[in-house]
C-alpha cells in the first residue's frame, strides 16, 4: 500500500531533487490568523512512496473543517512513470499543493489524501488567533 512521508504545511515549501524539504519561508505546525472568517492560502507538501508507479494513479486531496465539511478539493491523474533507461527505478513522488482563498472559520483543519479511492492519511492543522503584536 502507498505511504506518505514528510507531510508539511507551510506558507511556501520547496523540495530539492532528492526530496529534502527546503522551506523558503517557513513550515508551520499552527496557522495563526488575525480573525476567523479570514481568507488565506495554504501550502502542503509530501513524499508518496510504495505505489504502483507503472500505472496511472488518481490522487484526491481534500482540505476539511473540523466538522468534516470539505473546504477545498483537488484531484490529479498521476501518469504512469516511463523509465528512460533499462536500470532506472522510481523511488516515489514529491507532491506540492496550494489551497487558495480558504476561508478560515474553525480552530482545526484537516487534509485528507486519497490514492485510487483509498484514504492514505489525514493531517490536522491547528488554527489560532494571533495575539497582540
Amino acid at each position: 500500500m502507498a505511504n506518505i512521508f514528510d507531510f508539511k504545511y507551510g506558507v511556501k515549501i520547496n523540495y530539492n531533487e532528492v526530496g529534502e524539504c527546503l522551506p523558503t519561508l517557513e513550515t508551520i505546525d499552527v496557522l495563526y490568523v488575525d480573525s476567523f472568517q479570514q481568507t488565506c492560502s495554504l501550502f502542503c507538501a509530501w513524499r508518496l512512496t510504495d505505489f504502483d508507479y507503472l500505472q496511472d494513479n488518481t490522487l484526491i486531496v481534500e482540505l476539511c473543517s473540523s466538522s468534516g465539511d470539505v473546504l477545498k478539493r483537488d484531484s490529479a491523474i498521476m501518469k504512469a512513470w516511463q523509465p528512460e533507461n533499462e536500470n532506472d527505478t522510481c523511488l516515489g513522488a514529491t507532491i506540492m499543493l496550494q489551497f487558495q482563498d480558504v476561508v478560515i472559520e474553525t480552530t482545526e483543519l484537516y487534509t485528507k489524501i486519497y490514492l485510487n479511492g483509498d484514504l492514505l492519511g489525514t493531517y490536522p492543522l491547528t488554527v489560532k488567533l494571533k495575539e497582540g503584536d
